[in-house]
Order: structure tokens, then C-alpha cells, then sequence
């Protein structure tokens, strides 16, 4: 198989038809970025049937189709078209050559074509399964797609390796395999559903067959005495019918001269009401009219109030404005006296600086004469103390070392005092560092109680959050089993409702009654008497015996419904059924309530027993208002005796006695779950399905409670952790002071011994130095003599050196003081600059303010003005307004007398028509009253007919020729009475008992058969999916060997050595198990791909997507810029191993790269020269050719 063509037309950016022929090896299509390269491999993919927009770098399947450009209008469709070669028949089809097509339009709409012949998607997906092209195939793989082989989850990368092993056609007939033995389960539950029903059905029915014989010869024999009694009745009521029917007439009679009456008065009546209608429309509008008056008049007031509140509130503006422009004149005034004082006080300091600038200017002049006179002297000085220098060159040695020995007597007593204040400052110190060492342990010990009552609180949270999982799983698990019981339960409910509507265990006749109506063949509504009653579950066998064959009869509104169904069964020969018309119904006077409750063990009457629509009550009380339920057989025939006017005592076992001394009972085996108990069952499963879906929901809502108070005790347990591990952090924290604080406690107690020693040691020290201090005094005294005299020269020397350095310091102060004070005068003439400059803008401001509201003022005057002037024209509006009002309200006022006239005209016509109406009534009630007489009557001859029909076989006509009864003799009565009293005690008698049981026969019979069908097909259909699992694990197994073998000698090749493995995640489970990779280059250690590089992680990609195509190779790969993230040397690589495997499997690379295209013996260049259009050039060794439009 090979790829021969690819078309587009109106596919993304290729707006023209293109076609681009794909030849045997590697093609390679290149062009810069942007013009459409990419567009290539997505129209392969799109025309292989992908679904998914945004694998194809869309977002909606719109963005397939060309959207236009500067030059071009959006084209309305996209289409490709892909051409094969099937010579081979790699794909199973009789065509040498296929084609397959995929069109789609701006309205959403898309078609699928295979050689021209419309098609669906799934007959372009099954066409390529299995052959390496199909979607999600390894055929077709992009520069994302090969860094996602490595990324990928171990599952999704199963996907790859079951595309080479070719299980695709495994797992899709696995699926249909499985679709079908759901199928098969579901119907089986079913069937089995049914056939039990029909077994519960079938014994029953054969004992109702049997009975069925002898009831019908017993009926034939009471038929043939019976016809003869019928006849009086029929003579006696067709004669009443005709006395009444002539009354009637002359009631019709009078009801239709009252109707005459009637009619020319409501003609009448019709005028008056137009009369009347037309004086409340003149009336209404008169309403209308003043109501616009009145709203006229409002509005021309409220405008003229606006008016003058326009105009109070510019007189109040103008007069705030007023006294803001007296305020803002006052501060304008202010701000330019301001501005004169500053001026002043400006000049003032600017002259004072001047003053003082020249006085500074005198004393340094001063100060530099005086430091002269200090020079003089100082030179004096030197020359005399270079003559007193020797002499107290002795005594300076002398002082020395005395001023030696006094300062290190005096360093040894500071010593001492700052050891003393070392000490006392230790002392406190000491005390501080036991205060916080004791703080930091009382600190340690709380926080340590503290993360022992937060760990205390976590395990408690924890075994809450514990608690909380096993209530929701719990819950989880309730909520499970009222799901799977609510499944049966439907099972079953869904069985038994079409087993009831299909009719099953009905008479022929009344499931043909039933089936019309639904086809709507007849009219009416009809119901079974089954149908009808709501009967308490330990009451059903009780009520199946009390109603027997009538639970069948078919209740209905009218006797006018009956004989139309009865026609109907007789023109379609659908068998018989007994019908209850509602409308003829007399049921006799139930059995007195109390009257029954005295007796032992009796339940009620079982009209009362059961629950019914109140429309239906002649009926029941009919069939059960004198049945009565006991709770066993002993009480019903001890009761038999006590009550009286009862029809038949049905015990809850289904025992029955009746008036004539017939008692029926004994053991039911396999009964039947027949009308009465399926209805019951249908209404209990419709209740407990309601009840369990309440159920469901309240479990969804425990669910839902347990997951939120697990969410919240998880979020409390996350927040206590959170507490611990700051406590933790807390604890660690007091823990590191505390033993700080104990290492400051330890230092400071040895400092305080240091200090104690060295205390003794400059004491010791200070003694010493004492001693040699009194020698030294006593050698400089010797000395101070000699060096009297001299001093007193350097003494006068000194005084006169002492004025002039007290008359240049006196000097320099003054210049420093002059100095400071110039630079304040300074400071102060520039804050009064500044002082006058802000005073300046204060006066513009209040200027600019006051020109301001001075416009304001002239504007609030002309706003009064023209209030003024709109007032006069407002009060004549209102003027006007108000005597519209007054018209209005004289043209009501006539409209409202004229209607009152009309009404009193109107009422005395209504009462007339009450009067004749009231004695129609009379008349009509007369008239029903014979119509119920004549119904009755009728009803009663149509009873007759229908018991001649249904148990003789007669016709009236026929009954009124047969003799007279009155001929009969005693024995034939008493014949009568005993057949009567014989077929009661037989109690209700299935007639069509045969005819059902063979008809449900039969069906039981198909149904064993389609059981054991199923079943055998459900057998197979396993042992079919085993054996699709054990091939699909074996051919999966063999595939993964092979990979694995290519992907380590690939991975060899590419790399030049290393190591791979593939390993398997879950071995156990080869139908789901994932796959991992794991990667040694050369010279590294194995690891996770995650550490690769990105070069790497391409290399061991294309090693392993290529070891896919050396196992099961694809006729044809498409390559989007694999080669981007590969270095020159690792290209190179590459493209060798293409052009080995271009010997049997095609490739379309797209690329950017020379080596890439160097090694491609044809190339297509895709470029954009008209913007937003893509055209394709083909490339061949002699020349070069445009393939686009339709080329």
C-alpha cells in the first residue's frame, strides 16, 4: 500500500487546489515559518477521519476552512482528497486504487467519501484499522508528539505499543462482543422474568379450564329454562318505555315555547347591554377626559410651584453670593496690607545685614593685629624656655617618672572603681541572666504543654477524619445497594407493566376492549375492576376470590359506551366481557357497618377495605358492598349464620362460603400472581421505587454530609498540623533561648570570679606604686628649688602672652558672632521674601475668587428674572387647566346619570328572564327525570337483550315470540333455583380458562426456548471474549519482546552505545498494564527520561517510535519537525536511519534543516507569496515546478 496523491481545496491556508504526488522513499515539504507547512500534515490526519479540532491547531472545525485574506473572500468548504495504491491489498477491498474524500461546510455539516461513494466516518476508521495509519497511529508524529512518548503516562503509552502488536481489531470486537452479552444479560433477566410469571400462571389457569367444562354445561341447561322468564320482563318494561317517552314528549313540548320566550328576551336584553355599554364607554372616557384635567391642572400647579421655588432659590444664591464677594473683597484688602508690611520689614532686614556685614568686616582687621601681638609674645617665651630647658631637663625626667608612678597609682584606683562598677553592673547582670534563664525554661515548658495538647487534639481530629471515611464509605456503600436494589426493582416493575399491558391473564374480550381504546377503535374510558381498586397486600387473595371472574369486568361511564363496545367485539368477533356502565347502575344497600364489626374475626366489609375513586362507588359497592373478609374459615362460617343480607364471606386464606351453604377452600400451590395481587405488585414496586429513590437521595445527601464533614475534618486536621509544626517551631525556638540563656547564665558567673581576682591583683599592685610615688617627691623637691627663680620670669613672660592671646580670643569671638548674626539677617531676609511672595498669591487668589462669584451673582440675577417673567405665564396655565376641569367634570356627571337609567332598564329585563328561566327549570327537571326513566328502562331492556345475547344467543325480537312463563310448572323453578344455587357454589368461573391456557402455553413454550437461546449465546459470547483476552495478551507479549529488542539495538545505533528497558508497570494484568522507559546513554548512569537532555530525550524518541515501525512496519510516516531539538552530528543519524527504513514504508518529512532535505532525493517548498495563501513548489533534479492551483 502505498500513498500516491493528496489534494486540498479551501483547506486552511491552501485557498487554491492543490495537489501534491507522493512518490516511493522520503519527500520532504520545507519553507519558513508561517506558510502553511504544517497545514500539509494536518489535512492527513483531518482526511483520515481525526474528530478532535485542537489536534489539528483549531479550535472548532470551522477553522479548517479558508478564512480569507486581504485579496480573498472566505471560501464556504474545505476538502481533501487522498489518493492510494492497493495493488498489494494490504487494505481488505477488491480496489487496486482508493480514494478517500472529507468535505466540510461553514454550516458544521461534513461528509465522508470512499472512490466517490458517500460513506460514514466509521467506514474511513475501520478502512485503516490495524494497518499503522489509522488515528493514534505511530504513523504520524510531530516535534510535541516525540518529547509526549516520553512524558506520557505508562498507560497512554500502551496505545503505541498495541498500534505495532495490531489488537485494535481485538479490542473492537471485544467491545461489540461485550455491547452484545449485555444485551443478551438484559434480555435474559428479563425473559427470566417473564417465564417465572408465566409459571406462576400456568397451574392455576389448567384447574380454571377444568372447572370451566362443567360451569358450561350447567350454564347451557339454565339458559335454556331462563329464556322463558326473560320474555314477561322484556313485554312489561317495552310498555313502560312507551308511557314514558309519550310524557316526555309533552315536557320537550313545553321547554321549547320557554325557549322561544327566552330568546326574544334576550334579544331585548342584547340591546340594553349595548345601550349600556356604550353609556359606560362615554362614561369612561368622560373619566378619561377629567382624569387629563385633573392631571393637567396638577401639572401647570406643580410647574408654577417649580417656578417659584426656581426663584427662591436664585434670590437665596444670590445673597450667599453677595456676602462671599463682601468676605473675599475684605480679604483681598487684607492680603495687600499684608503684602505693604512685608515690604517693609523687608527692607528693614536687608538694611541690618549691611550694617553688620561691615562691622564684621572691622573685626577681622582687629583679629589680625591681635594675632601679631600673640606671635611676639610667644616668640619671647620660647627664647627663655630654651634657656630653662636644661635646667629642668633633670626635673622633667624627675616629674616623669613621678607622673608615671602617680598616673599608674591613679589607673590602678580608676581600675578599681570600674571593677567595683563592673561588679555591681555583673551583679545585676546576673540576676537578669537567672531571670531569663527561668523565663526561657517556664517558656519552654508551656510551649512543650501546648504541642502536647495540639498532638492530643490531632489524634483526636484524626480519628474523627478516620470516622468520617468510614461514614462516607459506609454511606457509599448504602447508597450502592439501594442502587442495585432500585435496579431490580425497576427490572421487575418494568416486566410486570408490560406484562400488564400486553393483557396478560385477561379474557380475550376485555384485552380487545382494552387494546381498541388505545388505538382509539373505540371511545370512552374502560378499566378492569382489577385496574381500579388500590387493595392492601394481606387483602389480595381475599379480594381475587370475592370479585373472581369480575375483577375483569370493564367499568365505563355510560350504558351508551357499553353497547358500543359490545358491537364492536360482535363485528370483530373479539370474544366476550361484561361491562359495569355507571350511569345503570343500583347496587343493592351495603351491609351495615357496625352490624359487622361485632362479629369475631371479622376484617370489614370489603367495599371498605379497599381504595378507589369516588366515581367508581356504584361499582364496587355492586360487587363488594355485601362481601365480608374474616380473618379465617371458622369465623366466616360462624358468621354465616349471625349476618344477614350478605352475598359471599371470603376468609384471608381465599376460603369462600356462600348463602346456599357452598363452601370452597384448601391449599393454592403456584398461585398465580393474577389482576388483583400484579396490580398490588405494580403499585408496591411503583411505591418502593419512589421509596427508594427517596432513599437514594437521602443516602446522596448522607454522602454528601459525610463528605463535607470529612472535608471539614480534614481541613481541621490540616489546620491543627499546622498549629503543631508551628508549635514544634516554637518549641525548637524556646528550647535554642533557653540554652542561650543558660551559656549567658554560665559566662556570667565566671565573669564574676574574674573580677573578684582581679580585684586582688591592682590592690596589690596600688600598694607598691605608693611607696615608689613618696621617693620620687621627695628626689623633684631638690630640683623645684633651683627652678624658682626662673619661673617667675616665665611667669611675667607668660602674662604678657596671656593679654594678647585673651585679646585675639576676645577678637575671633566677636568675628564668629558677627559672622552668625550676618547669616540670620540673612535667613531672615529670605524667609521675608518668601513671606511677601506667598502674601502676593493670597491677594490674587482672592481676587481671581472674587471676579468669579461676582459672575456667578450676575447669572443667579438673570436666572430670578426669568422666573419672574415664566410665572405670569404659568398662572394663566393653570387658569386655563382648571376650567378644562370643570367641562370635564359636567360631561361625567351626564354620562354617570344616563348609565344609572340604562342599569335599572337592565335589571328589570333580568328579572323577567330569571322568572322564565326558573319555570323552564322546573319543566327540565320533570324532563330528566322521565329521560332517567326512560334510560332506566332502556338500560334494563338493553340488560335484557345482552343476557339473551351473551348467555342465550337471542335476539329481542326473537325473545318476545317465545311463550309465555306463566305456563311453567313447579319443577322447572325448582330446577332453576337448584342449577342457580349449584353455579354460585362454584364461585367465579374463567370461561376462556382453555383458550388462555393453551394461548399461554404456546408463549411459555417460545420463551423456554429464547431462554435457552440466550442463554447459549451468552455462553458463547464469554468464552468468545477469554479467547479474544488470551490472544490479545499473547500478541501484545510478542510485540513488546520485539519493541523492546529495536528499541535497545536502535537506541545502540543512534547513541553508539548504552542501555534501554522497557518495563512493564502492572505484569499481572497484560490487558491494562502500562509501559515505562528507561534510558543509559554512554557514560551515564540509568535514570528516569525526566534527567535526559533535550537532544537525548529526542534521540531515545525517534529509537523507539522507529523500533514500532521495525516490528510492524506503517506503509507510510509522517515526520513534523522531528529533527528540531537534534544537534548536526545527531541529524545525521536520523536521516540514516530513514533512508534505511524508506525501503519499505514512505515518508513525508517536514523540516527545517539542509542535512534533513540534503538527504531527501525530492522536496516540496511551500511558500506564501500572496498573504494568508499557501502554494506548493515542487522540487526534482532537473527542474523545478509550481503545483498549486490546480495543478
Amino acid at each position: 500500500m502505498k500513498l500516491r496523491r493528496l489534494t486540498l481545496a479551501g483547506f486552511k491556508t491552501f485557498a487554491d487546489k492543490t495537489e501534491i504526488e507522493l512518490g516511493d522513499g522520503v519527500t520532504a515539504v520545507v519553507g519558513p515559518n508561517g506558510c502553511g507547512k504544517s497545514n500539509i500534515a494536518d489535512a492527513l490526519l483531518w482526511v483520515l477521519g481525526e474528530q478532535n479540532p485542537r489536534l489539528l491547531r483549531g479550535s472548532e472545525t470551522r477553522d479548517f476552512i479558508f478564512t480569507g485574506s486581504d485579496r480573498r473572500k472566505p471560501l464556504g468548504m474545505a476538502e481533501v482528497r487522498l489518493t492510494i495504491d492497493n495493488c498489494d491489498h494490504s487494505i481488505p477491498v477488491e480496489f487496486a486504487e482508493i480514494e478517500i474524500a472529507r468535505r466540510i461546510y461553514r454550516s458544521g455539516e461534513s461528509r465522508y467519501a470512499i472512490n466517490g461513494t458517500q460513506c460514514r466516518l466509521k467506514g474511513i476508521v475501520d478502512l485503516f484499522l490495524d494497518t499503522g495509519m489509522g488515528r493514534g497511529a505511530y504513523s504520524f508524529i510531530s516535534q510535541s508528539e516525540v518529547d509526549a512518548v516520553l512524558s506520557a503516562r505508562p498507560e497512554d503509552r500502551r496505545e503505541l505499543f498495541e498500534e505495532a502488536a495490531g489488537v485494535q481489531k481485538y479490542r473492537a470486537r471485544k467491545r461489540e462482543a461485550l455491547r452484545k452479552l449485555e444485551t443478551a444479560e438484559a434480555n435474559l433477566i428479563r425473559i427470566n422474568d417473564i417465564v417465572h410469571e408465566l409459571e406462576r400462571q400456568r397451574e392455576p389457569l389448567r384447574h380454571q379450564a377444568e372447572i370451566a367444562e362443567r360451569y358450561l354445561s350447567l350454564t347451557q341447561r339454565l339458559r335454556q329454562i331462563e329464556v322463558g322468564v326473560l320474555v314477561s320482563e322484556i313485554q312489561r318494561a317495552d310498555y313502560e318505555l312507551f308511557a314514558a317517552r309519550r310524557e316526555r314528549d309533552a315536557d320537550i313540548a313545553t321547554v321549547r315555547e320557554a325557549d322561544d320566550r327566552l330568546a326574544a328576551m334576550e334579544r331585548q336584553s342584547l340591546q340594553v347591554r349595548e345601550r349600556l355599554n356604550e353609556a359606560e364607554a362615554e362614561l369612561e372616557a368622560a373619566g378619561i377626559s377629567r382624569q387629563g384635567a385633573m392631571t393637567s391642572v396638577e401639572r401647570a400647579v406643580h410647574e408654577l410651584q417649580l417656578n417659584d421655588e426656581r426663584a427662591r432659590s436664585a434670590e437665596t444664591t444670590a445673597a450667599g453670593l453677595d456676602d462671599d464677594i463682601r468676605n473675599l473683597i475684605a480679604s483681598e484688602q487684607a492680603a495687600e496690607t499684608a503684602a505693604q508690611k512685608d515690604h517693609a520689614g523687608l527692607q528693614r532686614l536687608e538694611k541690618a545685614e549691611h550694617e553688620r556685614r561691615e562691622l564684621l568686616a572691622e573685626a577681622r582687621r582687629a583679629l589680625e593685629q591681635a594675632e601679631l601681638a600673640v606671635a611676639e609674645a610667644a616668640q619671647e617665651s620660647r627664647d627663655r624656655a630654651q634657656q630653662q630647658r636644661r635646667l629642668l631637663a633633670e626635673r622633667a625626667s624627675r616629674e616623669a617618672a613621678l607622673a608615671a608612678c602617680s598616673a599608674r597609682i591613679a589607673e590602678a584606683d580608676r581600675r578599681l572603681v570600674e571593677i567595683a562598677q563592673e561588679i555591681a553592673a555583673h551583679s545585676r547582670m546576673l540576676e537578669q541572666a537567672r531571670q531569663a534563664h527561668a523565663a526561657a525554661c517556664e517558656q519552654v515548658a508551656e510551649r512543650d504543654g501546648k504541642l502536647q495538647r495540639l498532638r492530643a487534639q490531632q489524634e483526636a481530629v484524626e480519628d474523627q477524619v478516620r470516622r468520617a471515611e468510614d461514614e462516607r464509605a459506609q454511606a457509599a456503600a448504602a447508597a450502592d445497594a439501594l442502587r442495585r436494589k432500585a435496579v431490580e426493582t425497576a427490572a421487575r416493575l418494568k416486566t410486570l407493566e408490560e406484562i400488564h399491558a400486553s393483557g396478560e391473564g385477561l379474557y380475550q374480550g376485555v384485552r380487545s376492549v382494552l387494546h381498541a381504546v388505545r388505538a382509539g377503535a373505540l371511545t370512552g374510558e374502560f378499566s378492569t375492576v382489577a385496574d381500579a381498586l388500590t387493595v392492601p397486600e394481606r387483602l389480595r387473595l381475599a379480594m381475587e376470590v370475592a370479585l373472581g371472574s369480575d375483577a375483569q369486568s370493564l367499568i365505563c361511564s355510560d350504558d351508551q359506551e357499553a353497547r358500543d363496545a359490545v358491537a364492536w367485539l360482535k363485528a370483530e368477533r373479539k370474544g366476550r366481557a361484561t361491562f359495569l356502565p355507571l350511569n345503570l347502575l343500583e347496587p343493592p344497600p351495603p351491609l351495615r357497618h357496625a352490624e359487622v364489626a361485632r362479629v369475631r374475626g371479622a376484617v370489614g366489609i370489603a367495599s371498605e377495605l379497599v381504595s378507589f375513586d369516588r366515581t367508581i362507588e356504584p361499582a364496587v359497592r355492586l360487587l363488594l358492598g355485601r362481601v365480608v373478609v374474616f380473618e379465617d374459615l371458622d369465623a366466616a362460617a360462624a358468621a354465616a349464620r349471625k349476618l344477614q343480607g350478605w352475598r359471599r364471606l371470603v376468609t384471608l386464606d381465599g376460603d369462600t362460603l356462600t348463602p346456599g351453604g357452598a363452601l370452597t377452600g384448601g391449599s393454592m400451590p403456584a398461585r398465580a400472581a393474577h389482576l388483583v395481587s400484579r396490580k398490588g405488585e405494580i403499585d408496591d414496586l411503583k411505591r418502593a421505587s419512589a421509596d427508594l429513590a427517596a432513599q437514594m437521595a437521602s443516602a446522596d445527601a448522607c454522602i454528601a454530609a459525610a463528605q463535607a464533614g470529612l472535608k471539614q475534618a480534614r481541613s481541621e486536621s490540616e489546620r491543627i498540623a499546622e498549629q503543631v509544626a508551628q508549635s514544634v517551631s516554637a518549641l525548637i525556638e524556646a528550647r535554642r533561648d533557653a540554652a542561650s540563656a543558660e551559656r549567658e547564665l554560665a559566662s556570667a558567673r565566671a565573669r564574676g570570679e574574674d573580677l573578684a581576682a582581679e580585684t586582688h591583683r591592682v590592690e596589690q599592685a596600688r600598694e607598691r606604686l605608693r611607696e615608689e610615688e613618696t621617693q620620687w617627691r621627695a628626689s623633684l623637691a631638690a630640683v623645684n628649688d633651683d627652678d624658682t627663680a626662673m619661673d617667675d620670669d616665665l611667669a611675667r613672660m607668660q602674662a604678657r602672652a596671656d593679654a594678647a592671646a585673651r585679646t585675639c580670643d576676645d577678637a575671633r569671638r566677636r568675628v564668629a558672632a558677627l559672622d552668625v548674626e550676618v547669616g540670620r539677617l540673612s535667613e531672615q531676609v529670605r524667609a521675608a521674601r518668601a513671606a511677601l511672595a506667598r502674601t502676593e498669591r493670597s491677594m490674587e487668589e482672592a481676587r481671581a475668587s472674587r471676579i468669579a462669584k461676582q459672575a456667578q451673582r450676575e447669572a443667579a440675577a438673570r436666572l430670578l428674572a426669568e422666573a419672574e417673567s415664566r410665572r405670569l405665564q404659568l398662572e394663566a396655565d393653570v387658569a386655563t387647566a382648571r376650567a378644562r376641569l370643570a367641562e370635564c367634570e359636567e360631561v361625567h356627571s351626564r354620562w354617570r346619570e344616563e348609565r344609572q337609567r340604562r342599569l335599572e332598564e337592565s335589571f328589570s329585563l333580568t328579572a323577567a328572564i330569571k322568572e322564565t328561566t326558573d319555570r323552564r327549570r322546573v319543566t327540565m327537571d320533570n324532563l330528566h327525570e322521565e329521560e332517567l326513566r326512560i334510560a332506566r328502562l332502556e338500560v334494563r331492556l338493553a340488560q335484557h337483550a345482552q343476557r339473551l345475547a351473551d348467555d342465550y344467543g337471542m335476539t329481542m325480537e326473537e325473545a318476545l315470540a317465545a311463550p309465555d312463563p306463566g305456563d311453567m310448572d313447579r319443577d322447572t323453578v325448582n330446577e332453576i333455583v337448584r342449577l342457580r344455587r349449584e353455579l354460585r357454589a362454584m364461585g367465579d368461573v374463567n370461561t376462556g380458562a382453555a383458550e388462555e391456557f393453551r394461548r399461554l402455553s404456546e408463549r411459555y413454550e417460545f420463551l423456554e426456548a429464547q431462554r435457552s437461546d440466550l442463554q447459549t449465546a451468552s455462553a458463547s459470547l464469554r468464552e468468545t471474549i477469554a479467547e479474544i483476552d488470551r490472544s490479545t495478551r499473547q500478541v501484545f507479549m510478542e510485540t513488546f519482546d520485539a519493541v523492546a529488542a529495536e528499541f535497545s539495538r536502535l537506541f545502540q545505533r543512534l547513541f553508539g552505545g548504552g542501555q534501554t528497558r522497557l518495563i512493564l508497570t502492572d505484569p499481572d494484568d497484560l490487558l491494562e498494564t502500562g509501559i515505562e522507559v528507561v534510558a543509559q546513554p554512554p557514560g551515564k548512569r540509568a535514570s528516569g527520561l525526566a534527567l535526559l537532555s533535550g537532544g537525548e530525550r529526542a534521540l531515545t524518541a525517534v529509537a523507539l517510535l522507529f523500533s514500532f515501525l521495525a516490528v510492524r512496519p506503517s506503509p507510510f510516516v509522517l515526520l513534523d519537525e522531528v529533527d528540531a531539538p537534534l544537534d548536526g552530528p545527531n541529524v545525521e543519524k536520523f536521516t540514516e536511519l530513514v533512508t534505511d527504513f524508506a525501503r519499505d514504508t514512505q515518508f513525508l518529512i517536514i523540516t527545517h534543516n539542509p542535512t534533513t532535505m540534503e538527504s531527501a532525493p525530492r522536496w516540496y517548498g511551500v511558500t506564501m507569496q500572496e498573504p494568508g495563501v499557501s502554494r506548493v513548489v515542487s522540487y526534482c533534479p532537473a527542474n523545478v515546478v509550481a503545483s498549486s492551483g490546480g495543478a
